[in-house]
Parts: C-alpha cells; sequence; structure tokens
C-alpha cells in the first residue's frame, strides 16, 4: 500500500469513528481494507481516482477465489461493506466524482443457527465450575453469571467500568457497543449478588493501581485481554464436560431461554443491542427446530 493510500484509509477510519462506530474495530476492518489494497496493487491502480466499477465488481470475483476461497462468505460480504463504504467516504469528500460501488451486487448469506447452545441443566454445571474458595474464582463466577444474565458480548463486558454499574438498581450501561450504540441491560439477582462478592472481596486484591477503572482485571491487575475471555470460558466448558463453549455461547444460550419461556422479541432485541429484529429473529428458528423434533418424537404419524 503506497503512502497516498495509507492517508486516505486513516482518513477513513477518523471519519467513521467521529460517526460513532467503535474504536475496537479499526483492526479488523484494516485487516479487510488489506485485500483491497492487494487487489489494487495486483491491478496496477496508485491513484484512488482510477477505480472503476469494472474494478469493483472483479474485486467481488476475486474474493470468491483468494486464497482458493479460504475466506468465507460472510467475511467476503463484510469486505464488500466496507469498501462500499470507503467510496461513499471518497465520493462524499469529492476525492471521486462518481461512486464506482453502487451496482456492485452483495452476496446475500443464509442466516446461520447460532450452535452449541446450552440447556438450562448444562448451564447451570458450567457456572457451579469455578472455585468461588479462590480470587479469581469469584472473578470468573461473577463474569459467567454476568454474560448469561446480561447476554453482552466479549469485547463490551472486557471494557466494562465501574461507573457504568448500577448495582442498586440492577443495572448495567453499555457505552459504544456494536455499532456505536449505547443501552442499559437489567442484571439479574443471582448475577448482581456475585458481581457485589466480585468487587468486595476479589477485585481490590487483584488491583494493583487504585485508578484502575475497569470492572474485571487479570491477575496481574490490568484490563482483559482480547482472548482472556475466549480461554476462561473454554477451560471451564471443558471443566464441566462441555465442547465448543465461549463468550457467544452465553448470549446465545440467553436469548433462546429467554424466548423458550415466553420473553417478547421486542425485549430479546433490545437486551442484545440488536438494530433490526430480523437478526434477532433467528432464535425463533432455534425454537422451530425444537418444535420440529418434538413432534418428529411425538406425533402419532411420525411413529
Amino acid at each position: 500500500m503506497n503512502e497516498y493510500f495509507k492517508q486516505l484509509q486513516q482518513q477513513f477510519f477518523e471519519y467513521r469513528k467521529a460517526k460513532g462506530f467503535s474504536s475496537n474495530e479499526t483492526k479488523p476492518k484494516q485487516c479487510c481494507m488489506k485485500i483491497f489494497w492487494q487487489y489494487l496493487d495486483k491491478e496496477n491502480i496508485t491513484d484512488i481516482k482510477a477505480l472503476k466499477k469494472e474494478h469493483l465488481f472483479n474485486f467481488a470475483t476475486y474474493l470468491t477465489t483468494y486464497k482458493n476461497s479460504s475466506i468465507s462468505s460472510s467475511y467476503q460480504l463484510n469486505i464488500l461493506c466496507l469498501v462500499k463504504s470507503f467510496c461513499k467516504y471518497l465520493l462524499e469528500r469529492d476525492i471521486i466524482a462518481s461512486d464506482p460501488s453502487v451496482l456492485v451486487p452483495l452476496p446475500k448469506i443464509g442466516q446461520k443457527l447460532p450452535s452449541n447452545i446450552l440447556t438450562v441443566k448444562q448451564m447451570n454445571k458450567l457456572l457451579l465450575s469455578p472455585d468461588i474458595n479462590t480470587y479469581i474464582g469469584i472473578r470468573d463466577r461473577a463474569i459467567m453469571e454476568l454474560l448469561y444474565t446480561t447476554a453482552i458480548r466479549n469485547s463490551e463486558l472486557r471494557h466494562l467500568k465501574l461507573t457504568d454499574l448500577n448495582l442498586r438498581d440492577g443495572e448495567v450501561f453499555i457505552y459504544q457497543g456494536k455499532g456505536g450504540k449505547d443501552r442499559f441491560v437489567p442484571v439479574g439477582k443471582i448475577a448482581k449478588e456475585f458481581l457485589e462478592i466480585y468487587l468486595d472481596k476479589a477485585r481490590p486484591v487483584l488491583c494493583k493501581q487504585v485508578d484502575n477503572p475497569y470492572v474485571f482485571l487479570s491477575f496481574r491487575g490490568k484490563k482483559l485481554g482480547n482472548n482472556s475471555l475466549q480461554d476462561l470460558t473454554q477451560r471451564y466448558g471443558k471443566k464441566a464436560g462441555l465442547t465448543g463453549v465461549c463468550p457467544h455461547t452465553f448470549r446465545h444460550t440467553c436469548a433462546t431461554h429467554l424466548l423458550k419461556n415466553k420473553a417478547p422479541i421486542r425485549y430479546i432485541q433490545k437486551l442484545l443491542g440488536h438494530a433490526s429484529i430480523s437478526s434477532t429473529q433467528i432464535y425463533t428458528h432455534v425454537a422451530i427446530e425444537d418444535l420440529k423434533e418434538v413432534v418428529r418424537k411425538c406425533h402419532p404419524r411420525e411413529k
């Protein structure tokens, strides 16, 4: 990538940040753009004004064969959406005279049903797996209880600050969640109890700096790293005899359990922080699959 393109990319991400997109997205989005810059280099395009719609159509095809199609169709969609957003930005800034990406179609991705949704019994076993006689065990139990009760995302939990907690009213404030949106989520009774125990007994021991603002800390007293929750949930999943447990398992399981217990889908949408209810409706498909299984097992015509 030449210096000119580097400058354009930097300005584009600064623009996105000003628009409310999370700064946590920058690194993965840069990886998406890197593939685009590689394509432009392959086509010997060194000036963005030389970009034409034919290049964008060819880029969409290029993605389907990139490294022998080693990238998923959903990732291809993410890349194309970002490139389209970049072209729109260039047009708004009068850097290009017309948007070459307007007519480029986006691949249609079928909705993927969430995997590794736990039963209530499995979830209870998982939540009981940390040793709460240790400070780390108390922390880990509080983390998993909070993930299950609120269905918040991995990054949202890791970035929680003490000022985001309102345990008196049983609320947590999520600042700049996915899409740069803020929201409040309720904290259940048991999660609230373990959070209070953690804040009272474990966090003061883990905290090395008095002014550390983050709720959950590593054993070194720092904010949890990018892979911390992945490793933590996987470790306790194995201990509980479960496979494939990750932070998103709690999110999917929470939404599914709420739906099965007749929670209105609009409220589940609000809890999950979905911009569109269509994203939430995937959980109704999970419920339908359960219903199909019941019919298969119990209906006289199925026997």
